[in-house]
């Protein structure tokens, strides 16, 4: 696993050594960023001046490319301790500290976050229908800015989940997996601090 492109471009990205990881492949990760980019320049946003978070976070790599491509900070949310340690190593090995943020905690109890975030990729186990949860918990703790983008990853097997409040505006398949991308609902920005 490699970092896919920006200034850390062919780096490796060492992988937790658990069972219970999925690390998200080189070619989907490219896929999801260039689909992101197209995303954000729609919206009129500048990828340098974002903050992304990466939950269900793994080996960290999609907050890791998103700094490699210039993203302002990152924050990581992972739960098990091993996949922990091995963010804090990839982070500390590409020197990355400064704009990265890593929360050793169960997604679906995030408690409070250092800033918002422009941009959720969320990458739960599955066929448990933990993403939606998580992300209905995330905004409730206020850690998503209110013109959000949210991308969920998911199994084919899975029915396209709803996410109150957000539209689906992209779905992309990739083998055995499905990328969604959601923006929040234009009504409910009214509402959001």
């Amino acid at each position: 696993m490699r970092v896919i492109a920006g200034s850390l471009r062919g780096r490796p990205i060492k992988a937790p050594e658990v069972r219970t990881t999925r690390p998200t492949l080189d070619r989907v990760r490219e896929s999801i960023f260039n689909v992101l980019e197209t995303l954000l320049q729609r919206r009129g946003l500048v990828y340098e001046k974002l903050a992304f978070l990466d939950v269900f976070a793994g080996s960290g790599a999609m907050g890791i490319e998103s700094l490699s491509r210039g993203g302002m900070t990152a924050g990581f949310i992972e739960q098990n301790h091993q996949a922990f340690i091995t963010i804090k190593a990839n982070l500390e090995r590409f020197d990355l500290n400064e704009n990265s943020w890593c929360y050793r905690r169960n997604a679906l109890k995030p408690g409070d976050a250092h800033t918002r975030y422009d941009v959720i990729f969320l990458d739960p186990p599955y066929e448990k229908n933990i993403g939606p949860k998580a992300l209905l918990r995330l905004d409730q703790e206020l850690w998503l800015k209110k013109e959000c983008l949210v991308i969920l990853e998911i199994s084919q097997k899975e029915n396209l989940p709803s996410l109150e409040g957000f539209d689906l505006l992209e779905r992309r398949s990739y083998g055995t997996v499905q990328v969604l991308f959601f923006a929040r609902q234009p009504e409910n920005d009214e509402i959001r601090p």
